[in-house]
């Protein structure tokens, strides 16, 4: 029986390990527990095909399935449970030790030298995932030093912002936040054995502010004339105090305000008419 080469896979967070699926052929079928499934470590010789270095990890006689399946775990604690027609690899195989191999070979002498479909034994090889995926974050533009705020907004959970999270399978609404930055809301979706990235760029949290006025009114902020405000665009400004001069024909109004945390903001200047009688002397 031929030897099947398996290349150790790259390391990754939601691989649990690899499954060989063995399909055994139905002239075969009377004599399944005549035959076993040998995994080996080592490497392939150049000169004879064979191997060399070899060591063998496992061997399972087939019960009395169709179909038997022999998984290796490549993760220690990987939770792989054995089953009627399932069995599992007892060791984890070292990385370094070089690759896998797997093949069939008859257990009982007394077999006949021929049986038809002897060589019909189909094999498929797949890997085993874990429940989980991945999602992880990249700030442009951010000292290394800052740490924002990643919530889950449904579980009310963080997240981590640099590394690796590991979440089920589904849609999340998060919610990132920290310094002086705007609190930031996006949807994600997290699929299993997959990595999502999130590209995130903060923006600083600034005032809106939204300037009313009668029409033909001029209006400073700092001394700087703002000529578009009559179309209800909000002006961005940072935090602080700033000057606010109305200007009706001579008349000006100036007033102080005081900017103190992001929001939106209405400066308006409301004029009115005041009528009030006249008292007389008598």
């Amino acid at each position: 029986f031929d030897l099947v080469a398996l290349k150790m896979p790259e390391e990754s967070p939601y691989l649990l390990g690899v499954e060989v699926e063995v399909v055994i052929p139905k002239d075969l079928l009377p004599y399944r527990g005549s035959f076993a499934v040998l995994i080996y470590q080592g490497q392939i010789n150049s000169e004879n095909s064979g191997l060399k270095n070899a060591q063998r990890l496992g061997a399972e006689v087939f019960p009395p399935v169709n179909k038997f399946y022999y998984q290796i775990p490549l993760v220690p604690q990987s939770g792989l449970k054995m089953g009627p027609d399932k069995a599992v690899l007892a060791a984890v195989p070292h990385k370094t030790s070089g690759d896998l191999f797997v093949t069939i070979i008859p257990m009982d002498k007394s077999l006949p030298e021929r049986i038809p479909g002897a060589e019909l034994f189909q094999l498929k090889i797949q890997r085993i995932l874990g429940p989980q995926g991945g999602l992880e974050f990249k700030f442009k533009e951010l000292s290394p030093e800052f740490a924002p705020q990643i919530r889950i907004q449904t579980e009310k959970a963080n997240l981590n912002a640099k590394g690796l999270n590991l979440l089920a399978p589904g849609i999340y609404d998060l919610s990132i936040s920290g310094g002086p930055y705007r609190t930031q809301n996006f949807k994600v979706a997290i699929a299993r054995g997959q990595t999502a990235y999130l590209d995130v760029t903060m923006v600083e949290a600034k005032a809106l502010v939204r300037l009313e006025a009668p029409s033909g009114t001029g209006i400073f902020i700092d001394g700087k004339e703002i000529s578009d405000w009559s179309t209800g665009k909000s002006i961005v400004l940072e935090n602080g105090e700033y000057s606010v001069q109305f200007v009706v024909g001579d008349y000006k109004i100036t007033r102080i305000i005081e900017l103190n945390k992001p929001g939106s903001y209405i400066v308006s200047l409301f004029m009115e008419i005041q009528v009030k009688e006249k008292e007389e002397n008598l």
